[in-house]
């Protein structure tokens, strides 16, 4: 099964119209979409440029590639209140969109979708938890936004971050995969300590319970997102976890990253359109 994967295009349209090529090029059975895909702006600006511009964009891989089937998930520089916008994509035979779901293939293979991250420096955190139970809130920035009933709301870390819960626990009420040998997880951020969550002074800022659950579930495949500097700090854009490939396709070059790659032999297969 050929994939052809790539995360964090933020409304690059240069890139997204580049995605278009690699599609028809490579004749993916699956484009996903590992998140961080809205503009900047107002929640009434991602539900826009959905309804706009990402319900025509997807009809346009279908016409390049009628079989193809598009699997997203959102990441943390997108309003979760934007998800009222996929109403109905899947009906229409468009995508799907996975955040916190599990979608079975004919194939036997599950694609299941997590858009959190753990806290940053950013202040908007919709689609930001705590990593684990034990973390300290993070007192800075100590103004955040989150979106509510269509509108982006002022709060302060102790209120948002004390009553969402954390990554860790998530992670253990995620639907589960019949067979993890061939499950496929969309993970926006990276697990830590890896090639795929590397900052440009070196250090890690990758999910530590990601991390723990790749390493106990051994999935076949996880594709993240997030640090896009990563492949150029390390030089790579993936790494195994064990048995689990472990893939990051964020964006840092002029020319679309994306990496393609069939699930028969993913090692064999891998290749990015941006080889360092």
């Amino acid at each position: 099964m050929k994939i052809v994967y790539v995360s964090d295009l933020h409304t690059n349209l240069k890139n997204y119209d580049e995605l278009l090529i690699v599609v028809k090029k490579n004749k993916p059975d699956l484009l996903i979409i590992g998140g961080d895909i809205f503009p900047r702006g107002k929640v009434s600006d991602h539900i826009n440029f959905a309804e706009n511009y990402l319900y025509n964009y997807f009809s346009k891989v279908k016409e390049i590639v009628p079989e193809a089937m598009i699997f997203f998930i959102l990441g943390n520089d997108d309003w979760k209140d934007a998800e009222k916008s996929f109403a109905g994509i899947e009906e229409k035979g468009l995508a799907y969109y996975c955040n916190c779901k599990k979608v079975s293939l004919k194939n036997r293979f599950e694609i299941i979708g997590y858009s959190y991250v753990p806290p940053s420096p950013f202040k908007k955190k919709d689609f930001e938890k705590l990593d684990l139970k034990e973390d300290a809130i993070p007192l800075n920035p100590s103004e955040i936004y989150i979106s509510r009933g269509g509108e982006v709301v002022v709060t302060n870390p102790s209120s948002h971050f004390s009553s969402v819960g954390t990554i860790e626990e998530d992670l253990n009420l995620l639907p589960l995969p019949l067979d993890f040998s061939r499950s496929i997880y969309i993970l926006h951020s990276p697990p830590f300590n890896t090639a795929l969550d590397k900052v440009m002074n070196g250090l890690s800022v990758g999910s530590r319970s990601i991390r723990a659950f790749i390493e106990k579930k051994q999935p076949l495949l996880t594709l993240h997102g997030h640090i896009h500097e990563s492949y150029s700090v390390t030089k790579r854009f993936y790494e195994k976890i064990g048995k689990t490939v472990s893939i990051n396709a964020g964006q840092i070059n002029l020319k679309v990253d994306a990496v393609i790659f069939d699930t028969e032999d993913i090692e064999g297969t891998i290749v990015h359109t941006n080889p360092l």
